[in-house]
């Protein structure tokens, strides 16, 4: 059986006309209430379309500015992963201490790093995406940097554990 654009099966059996007129799929029918001309913004009503952020906003591309990755992410993923170097460097018998590095270091650092590529990701669906190839760099660095915190802290509570 044929499939539509989003995996959904078609059911070719069903009469393509109604009453001489031909008749639209339920699924691309805007919901009841609503205008049948499509809006300005056919995500509003149109399955399986998204709406491009503006500048880490959320709302819809409106304006012919030129958009890049949110650097801001990687600038907070990057402080993140210097505190948690910092704490692993001073956590010598203080495993509150290797404990919150290695959860700064790991999934606050690696949290703000995906949420960078699902942004940028979006982003880059936009004709006003402007590539900057020191974000895919920076952003390998950084994974690298986050690994490192995370196994330094580790290696403090590691330490310390086996000395009690």
């Amino acid at each position: 059986m044929p499939r539509d654009a989003f995996g959904d099966e078609l059911d070719v059996t069903a009469p393509a006309t109604q009453q001489g007129r031909p008749v639209a799929p339920s699924s691309f029918l805007p919901p009841p209430g609503a205008s049948a001309d499509p809006p300005s913004s056919a995500s509003s009503w149109l399955p399986g379309s998204v709406d491009l952020p503006d500048n880490g906003s959320g709302g819809p591309v409106t304006s012919g500015r030129p958009l890049g990755p949110p650097m801001y992410l990687l600038g907070l993923a990057g402080a993140c992963i210097v505190a948690s170097l910092i704490l692993g460097a001073v956590a010598h018998g203080k495993p509150a201490l290797a404990v919150a590095g290695w959860v700064v270091g790991g999934f606050l650092s690696v949290g703000l790093l995906a949420l960078f590529t699902t942004r940028d990701s979006l982003r880059r669906a936009s004709s006003w995406y402007m590539t900057r190839d020191i974000a895919g760099v920076l952003r390998s660095v950084l994974v690298a940097a986050a690994v490192v915190g995370m196994a330094l802290n580790a290696f403090q509570f590691a330490v310390w554990m086996s000395r009690r």
